[in-house]
């Protein structure tokens, strides 16, 4: 079987099995053009991720891959536990950017969902610290440019 080999931004190597990369749309695209040109196993794409990032991603599809065949297998709960030990929640956003990049909806959405149950019910400041996004205020210049950017949206 064909393997994909991707380097992440920080030159970490990752060898993608075509089951796998079916799982995530880029990678399934980057597949078929590997494996139409016939690559001599050198890094055919450069990936503008963490590794760590890319590592989590391809864990949630290998671990689909191995399931999706079984009959009566839920992963919805193995998709909880996965979102659930992602600390901080600042690399959980991060993996939500990194999934939509890979194009894997499902996690997008598996994440989406996390991020939802973490700031249902709370005020703006509780969710800045819930999501580690304290120091992200716009100063007031700032705040009148977003107004007058997306006045017509306000």
């Amino acid at each position: 079987m064909l393997t994909l080999k991707l380097r992440s931004s920080g030159n970490q190597l990752f060898y993608v099995e075509e089951n796998v990369a079916s799982k995530a749309l880029l990678l399934k695209w980057l597949f078929e053009g590997y494996a139409s040109e016939k690559h001599e196993g050198k890094p055919r794409e450069e990936i503008p991720l963490k590794g760590e990032l890319i590592a989590l991603v391809l864990r949630y599809c290998h671990e689909h891959v191995l399931n999706e065949g079984e009959a009566g297998i839920d992963l919805s709960a193995w998709d909880a536990a996965f979102v659930e030990n992602i600390q901080p929640s600042t690399t959980l956003l991060q993996l939500i950017i990194a999934a939509n990049y890979l194009s894997v909806v499902d996690l997008v959405n598996v994440c989406i969902s996390k991020i939802r149950s973490i700031i249902s019910g709370k005020t703006r400041q509780q969710i800045r610290e819930a999501l580690g996004t304290l120091n992200h205020d716009f100063t007031d210049d700032e705040k009148r440019a977003l107004r007058r950017s997306f006045a017509e949206f306000i």
